[in-house]
């Protein structure tokens, strides 16, 4: 079986919800979202995410196992790369799909023209920092709070773009 990493494209929607609610459920602790909220949101809102932001999906048979995205961000008053919404379903976990994903985001803000890419991780995440560690991404010592609990304090990474 191999799974494809492609951009997402707007019929893609509804898939699109049902990976991104898989993971607000499977990885609460991970996301700055609440599943009961986003829960809530109409197909549309799913749709103008598509069609407004850069978002990826891991697909095997028709069926999407994955998702990450990319979006320029302002930190310390300058323009920078960040990855988002990093997510593989379980039963793909530590099969490679993650670092694909996180290789189609790092080529996209490539081209781009960015230099870097940053992200947020939970640290009690031991899991997802040891994999980001994997994917060339260092702790910057900067730390932000979570949006929707501002006690957990995110660990901001970052790797370059070229591996």
């Amino acid at each position: 079986m191999t799974v494809e990493i492609r951009r997402a494209r707007i019929a893609d929607a509804e898939n699109y919800a049902k990976i991104r609610l898989e993971a607000l459920l499977v990885s609460p602790e991970a996301f700055g979202s609440v599943h009961e909220d986003v829960m809530q949101f109409p197909l549309r809102r799913f749709e103008e995410q598509i069609r407004n932001g850069c978002y990826f999906l891991a697909v095997d048979n028709d069926e999407v196992v994955g998702t990450s995205s990319y979006a320029p961000f302002t930190l310390k008053r300058r323009r920078h790369a960040g990855l988002y919404g990093m997510f593989v379903t379980p039963h793909w976990q530590g099969q490679g799909v993650a670092s694909n994903l996180v290789n189609v985001v790092r080529a996209e803000a490539r081209l781009a023209g960015y230099r870097e890419l940053y992200l947020s991780v939970n640290p009690a995440m031991e899991r997802a920092v040891a994999f980001y560690e994997r994917e060339g991404f260092c702790d910057t010592g900067d730390r932000e709070p979570m949006r929707r609990d501002p006690s957990i304090s995110l660990q901001i990474m970052k790797a370059p773009m070229e591996r």
